[in-house]
């Protein structure tokens, strides 16, 4: 097993040599420890086979635990070919000897069919017995078995007990949840804000309990805890996205885009939203494809871009709304213990290098511009239309529009029209700016096409011709554009220009819904309220009002883009002069 870096601190070196002597004296704990090392890769290199050596030995010697974590290394397939039954029979030798851990993923495997029939009876048995044992992880999966009532039956009692054990036995999870019950009075738990803040204390002050931390940044932001925590709440992000967690980089990347508590820089922000989607937050590619699609904040609208963005979004939430499969949990690294911690792990913010990084990815844009680059055209030209003070200058913006929209960017004639439409800089002319928006339509940008639609509804510029409002507005909705979804629903419903047709009017907010607009949640939550094109049912209603709550804060975290639907200009970057004024 070779070093990742031989300049460990002395301390760990020192406490990995004593634990590495214990292993090779005999001693089965330390044997158990050291695999684990190996396993987990936390200061050498990952070897699952040489973990594999360690829990057998330790297995040898009659170690519970030992042979709970070789049973791991065959359930996953861990530096052996995967064997399910060999992995139940061993967790069985375990749960026999009396490890609770083993109670735990025996119930899990009786939950799942992995390795043996699915038998709901002999999971709950199992997990009790796990739970009972002191498995903190049983207790909070227990609770959570209880409360949705998907595999056991329903039992709020039972789950609420279960979820209060897990919680005062210190499970950073269970704790954001009981805080959350007192934090909404639910299911028998009084409303409590300091309770509730208390245990979101608790939990956000465990090591690596980075959701705890991301959820005191969101409900300090909405000021749950009282007026005016901005500084509060940005603490706790900063300690979440020093985590790496998805959300928080998510959130990091829509204050760069946003210039909210940042300098305002779009690349950046972007590059983070990226991360946050790879890492496996669906919000984040949501809001890609909301951006590229829409052009909002100076972000070169991009059809492909958007829709490929749309599509992660939907399959990483579709793999998300599954129960995870045992494998996903199990895997020896996440079972280290108190293993020695490297140390320099402090928390520090990303600021500093990103004003660093402002100027210099500046100058590369205005590099691709000249090279003839459209969207670094599109990028540059909102920069010099939208910033403030020195670095604002409409004829750069234009003739940069224009040149992009020459060269095939249909964001480029949009964003013309946007000026044209105001007289920001260039002679105020609605109908060219029509002109201009209806190339943009005709190129297929779908905020374009939604304009149109607009126009010829209003009767403005052009008379009013209801027919070509539906084409315009279709062409949009078939691109996915969300507030094209919900006006073509809101027409339906008024029935003033389109007869009236309620189940268009709820099939139309669904479509809004799903693609994360936070307003067609809550028109369809009134259309299952009212019985509008759908049957009614309080139950769906409240589903819809509830969903991003439900979905992490992920539409919280989109609304910011929608409410700034009506302002007339897109904001990027930062306030500061440009590079290239400075020069």
């Amino acid at each position: 097993m070779r070093d990742k870096d031989p300049q460990l601190p002395p301390e760990v070196a020192a406490s990995l040599a004593s634990l590495k002597e214990k292993a090779e004296a005999g001693i089965a704990e330390a044997q158990v420890r050291y695999g684990l090392v190996c396993a987990a890769g936390g200061y050498k290199e990952r070897d699952l086979a040489l973990a594999l050596e360690w829990f057998q030995k330790a297995a040898d010697q009659g170690s519970a635990f030992g042979i709970h974590c070789l049973a791991h290394c065959y359930l996953i397939g861990g530096g052996v070919d995967q064997d399910l039954p060999k992995a139940i029979e061993l967790f069985r030798q375990a749960a026999d000897l009396g490890f609770a851990e083993a109670f735990y993923f025996l119930g899990c495997c009786h939950l799942h069919g992995q390795g043996v029939p699915v038998d709901l009876v002999a999971a709950e048995e199992s997990l009790i017995k796990a739970a009972e044992g002191g498995c903190v992880r049983a207790q909070y999966f227990l609770s959570n078995l209880y409360e949705s009532g998907d595999d056991l039956p329903k039992d709020s009692a039972k789950s609420l007990y279960w979820l209060r054990t897990s919680a005062e036995n210190g499970d950073s999870q269970a704790q954001v949840r009981y805080a959350l019950k007192f934090l909404y009075g639910e299911e028998g738990v009084p409303l409590d804000k300091d309770e509730a803040l208390s245990w979101l204390y608790k939990a956000a002050n465990q090591p690596n309990s980075v959701v705890a931390r991301f959820f005191l940044y969101y409900l300090f932001s909405k000021n749950e805890f009282g007026p005016s925590k901005a500084k509060e709440a940005l603490k706790w992000l900063e300690k979440s996205f020093a985590s790496g967690y998805p959300p928080a980089v998510r959130e990091m990347g829509l204050k760069l885009i946003e210039g909210v508590d940042l300098p305002r820089n779009m690349v950046n922000g972007l590059e983070l939203l990226k991360k946050a989607g790879s890492s496996g937050d669906d919000g984040a590619y949501f809001i890609l494809s909301q951006l590229y699609s829409s052009g909002r904040y100076g972000v070169p609208i991009n059809v492909e871009k958007a829709k490929a963005y749309l599509v992660k979004a939907k399959e990483m939430k579709a793999k998300l709304d599954k129960i995870k499969p045992i494998s996903s949990e199990s895997d020896p690294q996440s079972l280290k213990g108190d293993l020695p911690k490297a140390a320099g792990q402090g928390e520090s913010f990303f600021n500093e290098k990103i004003l660093s990084e402002i100027r210099e990815n500046h100058l590369t844009l205005i590099q691709k511009a000249a090279d003839g680059d459209p969207e670094a055209m599109i990028e540059l030209g909102a920069y010099y239309y939208t910033c403030p003070g020195q670095g604002q200058n409409f004829e750069k913006a234009a003739e940069l529009f224009r040149s992009a929209g020459e060269r095939g960017a249909s964001t480029g004639y949009f964003n013309l029209g946007l000026m044209v439409n105001y007289g920001d800089g260039l002679p105020l002319d609605k109908a060219e700016a029509a002109n201009l928006f209806l190339k943009a339509a005709e190129m297929g940008l779908p905020i374009a096409q939604r304009t149109i639609a607009v126009i010829y509804l209003n009767g403005d510029v052009w008379p009013k011709d209801v027919d070509k409002f539906l084409y315009w507005l279709k062409k949009a909705v078939s691109n996915n554009d969300p507030e094209a979804c919900y006006l073509l629903g809101l027409v339906y419903f008024e029935g003033k220009d389109l007869p009236q047709d309620f189940g268009r009017t709820a099939k139309y907010y669904r479509k809004a819904a799903r693609l994360g607009l936070p307003k067609a949640w809550e028109a369809l939550a009134k259309c299952y309220d009212d019985g509008l094109g759908v049957r009614k049912n309080p139950t769906k209603a409240k589903e819809c009002r509830q969903e991003s709550l439900v979905a992490g804060v992920r539409l919280e975290a989109q609304y910011r883009f929608m409410e700034n639907v009506s302002k007339k200009k897109i904001e990027i970057l930062s306030s500061e002069e440009t590079s290239e004024d400075k020069a």
